[in-house]
């Protein structure tokens, strides 16, 4: 499938903060409750506008700069930024890491994870066609990140699916959690993944300038039982740092205490790092 499909109208969490900056709007980001997805009321062309793409490469690069100077805030060094650094030195044994980042923009994960990591990477971005050649052209001297516009064709040994606030925008997420498991990854790590106690639904998100998205609220159970279905138990659950105002959707559908969740899931085989 293309990528092009699997990821209409998904914006990276970076973007969303750089939008509410520039608007001053610090509002509930969701309204609304709707069953189906498609349902939702979206408009504008979400992450393939030029301005989004501009501001991602930009955000992209002021990054590269801070972590190779060392002048980085605190922020990226710690709390669910460190999770996939931290998981990657775990299953290493000191030898290559491969990783498969489904959603991963133009490289920040791998950019936090070199930062941290003191072992090769082998890194896979799965992202949009304009999307990945500008990450080409940030890491053009890099050897071990690489970009692909679909699910790369049999990539094995791949020990960590990394997937941060990316899947609330794939309408058939159940598919798409389907294919990456059939990579056989050892580990599924879900950052900033918008976990609820009630039924999945959908919401319409509207903080970014220009355009309104469809989002997925998922229920945790679901997503855990569906990749138990694929030979994966969940390990790992913690609620994410930041937490977001929520004004607009009514108080039974909203994310516990504001925070979004990060799951860990492990392959029968690999339990045990």
């Amino acid at each position: 499938m293309s990528i092009r499909n699997i990821l209409s109208g998904l914006t990276p969490p970076a973007l969303t903060g750089f939008y509410r900056r520039a608007r001053g709007d610090f509002r509930s980001p969701w309204e609304g409750v709707y069953k189906n997805y498609r349902d939702v009321p979206a408009s504008g062309s979400g992450y393939s506008a030029d301005a989004v793409l501009a501001a991602m490469a930009e955000h992209t690069r002021k990054l590269k700069e801070a972590l190779a100077s060392g002048s980085g805030s605190s922020g990226e060094y710690s709390g669910d930024n460190l999770l996939l650094p931290f998981l990657a030195a775990a299953v290493s044994a000191g030898g290559p890491v491969r990783i498969l980042d489904f959603g991963g923009g133009m490289g920040e994960g791998y950019l936090r994870l070199k930062a941290a990591l003191t072992v090769p990477v082998d890194y896979h971005v799965v992202e949009l066609e304009r999307t990945c050649a500008e990450g080409r052209s940030l890491f053009r001297d890099a050897g071990d990140i690489f970009f692909h516009e679909a699910l790369p064709q049999g990539l094995e040994n791949v020990d960590i699916v990394h997937i941060n606030s990316a899947l609330q925008y794939i309408e058939d997420y159940a598919g798409l959690l389907g294919r990456l498991a059939a990579c056989a990854p050892r580990y599924i790590l879900l950052v900033r993944f918008s976990a609820v106690e009630i039924p999945t639904f959908a919401a319409l998100q509207k903080n970014l300038e220009g355009t309104k998205l469809p989002y997925w609220f998922f229920n945790s159970r679901e997503i855990i039982q569906l990749l138990a279905g694929k030979d994966y138990r969940l390990v790992y659950k913690e609620p994410a740092a930041k937490s977001y105002p929520q004004d607009d959707i009514p108080a039974e559908y909203r994310l516990p205490g504001g925070r979004m969740s990060n799951l860990l899931f492990s392959r029968a085989a690999s339990r045990g790092i």
